[in-house]
């Protein structure tokens, strides 16, 4: 009994201690469960408090991205506008001056040809005149052959009849030849008159021939001179044209960075901003190169030889503001694109509108600039020289035929001393 009463209470502990055993695994597994819907309730609260935080976070920033774009575009819109009404200002400008251009010209070759049209016309009276001189001069010389002839027969006649009657007829013989020679010197004053008058017309050709080859000189100079103002005033207007081109290049170049500098935001990782960095970089690369190129105009305009365009101390004085306005936007330029080079992109977007307030002063300062119209010199040269050579053709032909006249009576008067 007492080995029984043993065993059997032993078992009773032992069904006891596993009952036990049970009943606590049991409680700790339910613990388990119980810490483990927790823990998972407690999770899913989390995750919901980060989604919507995210969410937030992701809403606000795509608020602060679209106000962005907003802003970008409406600058960007305002800058085209505005150089579209620059371009098309500079357009309407070069078409007027186009079209001035071809109306002086068109007037120029009109003047041309009628100015040549006068000039063949009087030539070709001149060549008439000189023709039916020379066919007058034949002529002459053909009757005054004649006349010699008929002279010399006559003579021959008079010789034959005075000897035959020397004594009877002697009288109206010497008579007849008075007559005959009288005649004779009669033909040759007239012979001699149109020789004169000939030499007369030779004269006064030459003395005109002479006085337009000197006033085509003087023509020639006056033109080459304008055409040498025309030049230097041409290349100062290129360079402002020239200026004003680059700087409206730079703007344009520093405004298109903006879709891309404002997404370099500090919170961002340098890893997912790369291609942005790059296009920066890229577009500072550029915009160096124009304000180096722009700066160079700017020189350009100032050293220009051009002294007479009512527009060259305006020029001058903004050429001297843009260079300023260049500085300022080349130490911006700078301050961002050093910023592109930090692990953060803590100050991109302040230097980037910084430069944006740079870029808005050098493009007010360059459309100042004026629009530089072209004074024309060899038009005006043109002009002045087809007047005064209509003015000077008529005093030479009143001067040549005094000139004529004068040479004429010399000829009369050494001829009049050498038959004397």
């Amino acid at each position: 009994m007492g080995a029984n009463g043993s065993t059997e209470d032993y078992n009773a502990i032992a069904e006891e201690t596993r009952n036990y055993q049970i009943q606590e695994a049991a409680r700790r597994k339910e613990h388990l469960e119980a810490l483990e819907r927790q823990d998972a309730k407690r999770r899913e609260t989390l995750a919901e408090t980060t989604r919507a935080q995210l969410a937030a976070a992701e809403a606000e920033q795509k608020r602060k991205d679209e106000m962005q774009q907003k802003m970008m575009e409406s600058n960007l819109a305002a800058q085209v506008a505005r150089n579209k009404r620059i371009d098309n200002a500079q357009n309407q400008q070069n078409l007027n001056i186009e079209k001035e251009i071809e109306n002086s010209n068109n007037w120029l070759d009109k003047q041309r040809t009628a100015n040549q049209a006068v000039m063949a016309q009087r030539y070709t009276d001149h060549q008439n005149v000189l023709t039916r001189e020379k066919e007058r001069l034949t002529e002459t010389e053909i009757r005054l052959e004649n006349n010699l002839v008929d002279a010399k027969k006559m003579l021959e006649n008079t010789q034959n009849q005075f000897n035959d009657d020397k004594i009877g007829y002697h009288e109206k013989k010497v008579q007849q030849m008075n007559e005959n020679a009288s005649k004779i010197e009669l033909l040759v004053s007239q012979t001699t008159n149109l020789v004169l008058e000939q030499e007369k017309n030779d004269i006064v050709h030459k003395l005109a021939i002479q006085g337009m080859e000197q006033r085509t000189i003087l023509n020639r100079g006056a033109i080459i001179q304008a055409q040498s103002l025309d030049s230097v005033e041409r290349e100062f207007i290129d360079a402002v044209n020239s200026t004003r081109q680059k700087g409206n290049e730079v703007a344009n170049s520093i405004s298109r960075m903006g879709s891309y500098a404002f997404q370099l935001k500090p919170e961002d990782p340098v890893w997912s901003r790369t291609s942005q960095v790059a296009y920066c970089k890229k577009e500072i690369q550029k915009v160096d190169l124009l304000l180096e190129v722009l700066s160079d105009n700017t020189e350009e305009i100032s050293k220009q030889r051009e002294n007479r365009n009512q527009e060259v101390l305006r020029c001058h004085a903004v050429a001297c503001l843009i260079q300023n306005a260049i500085t300022t936007v080349r130490n911006s330029l700078n301050q961002f694109g050093a910023s592109l080079q930090e692990n953060t992109f803590t100050n991109c977007i302040g230097y980037y509108t910084d430069l944006l307030e740079k870029n808005k002063t050098l493009t007010d300062v360059i459309v100042q600039l004026p629009a530089v119209s072209r004074s024309n010199h060899t038009t005006s040269a043109i002009m002045y020289s087809s007047q005064r050579f209509a003015i000077d053709v008529q005093n030479d032909r009143l001067a040549l035929e005094q000139k004529g006249q004068l040479a004429l009576q010399n000829m009369i008067n050494g001829n009049g001393g050498n038959t004397t």
